[in-house]
């Protein structure tokens, strides 16, 4: 049967139709989109949505909507994340998009949407030893260390690519001044969290940043989520691309790179930075790529793990 799950976060909104199979426990993408509206953009300085970014949302959920019917699909969970969770105008959201499209936002927890994203790759990729999984969003990052089946701790981190582009880049190339702030910044906030002792033999990366960066180090035109999906990338092949963007324009990161970086332009070497903090943190010199996330995971938990 087809299910539906569309992921709001504060960057992007993701839908996914996916054949689930209750026997095999087995979850099936059939169709995927994404759009980038960047509904966190004012989320630091006014601690709401503003009306034009609402009225995006209302729309892409509107498209949405008429995806999901199209692949007839049974049910369709709707999830909000970092940015959901803090604006202060989320329920006359919530009630807003109901009203126009019956879709019923769940506002979930950082421990939830971690919960969510561990599950979504295990649904995607075998692990069985000590694992960790960086999940890099707009307004926060999730770490969660895995062993088997069995979630061992998961932080939620208050740094994504949005919020820290907001704050500390001003303009591209970077200038050493704005590098020397994010950094600090990053390595600021990952100084609070108490993870390292659990040694994780593997680091797997979810969303857009290692997903983008695994394509430009393929040299993919377009997105090939088959081709991206578990991936391995080096430390050093990440310094590299990030290098580049650093001391590049947008434009030219554009013509670069074209659609593979679409709209990710003056946020991917934030996210990147963020990705190899983590990497020195827990001591990884690789990290293995999936295409598969919080989106899979509340499918497969609400279908699979509770049924």
């Amino acid at each position: 049967m087809n299910i539906a799950s569309i992921d709001i976060g504060t960057n992007t909104i993701l839908l996914l139709v996916a054949d689930v199979n209750l026997k095999t426990k087995t979850i099936t993408p059939i169709h995927e989109e994404i759009r980038m509206p960047r509904i966190g953009v004012e989320l630091n300085t006014s601690g709401r949505i503003p009306e034009n970014k609402i009225t995006e949302l209302e729309n892409i959920l509107l498209d949405y909507k008429e995806i999901i019917t199209r692949f007839d699909c049974h049910e369709c969970f709707v999830i909000g994340t970092h940015t959901m969770r803090r604006a202060s105008n989320n329920f006359d959201i919530q009630k807003r998009i109901y009203n126009r499209s019956s879709l019923l936002i769940d506002i979930i927890s950082p421990e939830d949407e971690a919960e969510c994203a561990f599950y979504g790759v295990k649904a995607a990729m075998p692990l069985s030893n000590t694992f960790a999984i960086i999940d890099i969003g707009g307004g926060s990052t999730e770490i969660i260390i895995g062993h088997g089946n069995n979630i061992l701790n998961k932080v939620s981190i208050p740094i994504g690519v949005v919020t820290l582009k907001d704050s500390f880049i001003q303009n591209y190339p970077i200038s050493e001044e704005d590098d020397k702030r994010l950094k600090k910044k990053i390595n600021y906030e990952m100084s609070n969290i108490n993870l390292s002792h659990y040694a994780p033999s593997s680091l797997v990366g979810i969303s857009g940043t290692p997903t983008s960066l695994s394509a430009i180090k393929n040299n993919l035109s377009t997105f090939d989520a088959k081709m991206i999906d578990k991936t391995v990338m080096s430390r050093n092949e990440i310094e590299r691309i990030l290098a580049a963007l650093k001391h590049s324009t947008l434009d030219e990161i554009k013509k670069t790179y074209g659609e593979i970086i679409s709209k990710r332009e003056d946020i991917l070497y934030i996210g990147g930075v963020i990705l190899l903090e983590v990497m020195d943190y827990l001591n990884m010199i690789n990290v293995k790529v999936s295409t598969y996330g919080i989106r899979h995971g509340v499918i497969y938990i609400k279908m699979i793990t509770k049924k």
